[in-house]
């Protein structure tokens, strides 16, 4: 089963159910959600976070399905957050800023906390609160060319509704090195932290595999056995969310993220780095 939207299924069981930035269709026992926005790199904007979550619950609710595969079309899986959307919320009040944080925790939780299996398929690039959409599946298959960074740093900000997902999938350490530094690493590295579940040459026989192995598993012991994987982070997200959501409000509507913002808009040098 090809999942990259670039690669078409010939299965005739292929069902298209949407279309847009955020697409669905049923291929065999897999409900597959596409990111594909490629024109503003997969941002996360409250349209899009509705979108997932429409796409999502409609793969739960199919009985048919198995199974549900995130994955996205061109060479970004998802670019974090829509900053345009962003900085026109500069001058909104603090409330319909932590109104994102807030839904994306709810989109947080669709993942963790559904009934079936998500599967991650990364083809190329996450950058910022992507790697929270990616850490929010269950399993993921990233291709070698796959890379991930944390770069809220670098625009003034710092990972925030992330945070809730990401502290309970990667160690301490690769926690506070990210975070800080905003640095780019590949998807061995990835996997070696715990963001990924497995770097392989080809992602859509790793989904082949997990999909002939799912077949086996009876659908309410995979839930079951989902919810206790999940019970620690699920708990998280629920907990810290609120908390994060307003601390992420804060932080965007700063001066410093707002300088940093327009500087990465305009493809200049933020304002506190220093010129040569």
């Amino acid at each position: 089963m090809s999942s990259n939207p670039d690669q078409p299924s010939v299965d005739a069981a292929l069902e298209d159910e949407m279309s847009g930035p955020v697409t669905y269709e049923r291929r065999g026992l897999a409900g597959i959600v596409t990111l594909a926005s490629t024109a503003d790199r997969n941002a996360i904007s409250l349209a899009m976070i509705g979108e997932v979550k429409a796409a999502v619950q409609r793969a739960y609710d199919d009985e048919d399905v198995r199974y549900v595969v995130l994955t996205h079309t061109g060479n970004t899986f998802c670019a974090g957050a829509d900053l345009r959307e962003q900085k026109g919320f500069g001058a909104t009040p603090e409330h319909l800023q932590v109104r994102r944080g807030l839904e994306l925790g709810d989109l947080f939780s669709l993942l963790l906390a559904g009934p079936k299996p998500v599967v991650g398929a990364v083809y190329g690039h996450v950058r910022a609160g992507g790697t929270g959409l990616v850490a929010a599946c269950d399993v993921v298959f990233a291709g070698p060319e796959a890379s991930f960074a944390m770069t809220e740093v670098r625009i003034g900000a710092a990972p925030t509704v992330t945070v809730a997902v990401l502290e309970e999938r990667l160690t301490p350490r690769a926690m506070a090195e990210l975070s800080m530094r905003g640095n780019v690493i590949d998807a061995a590295e990835a996997q070696r932290v715990g963001l990924i579940t497995r770097v392989v040459p080809d992602v859509d026989e790793a989904l082949d595999s997990f999909a002939a192995d799912l077949q086996a598993a009876g659908p309410s012991g995979l839930e079951a056995a989902k919810g206790l994987a999940n019970r620690r982070v699920v708990d998280n997200v629920a907990r810290r969310t609120p908390e994060l959501a307003v601390l992420s409000a804060r932080l965007f509507m700063a001066a410093e993220a707002q300088a940093g913002m327009r500087a990465f808009l305009r493809h200049e040098p933020a304002p506190w780095v220093p010129q040569d």
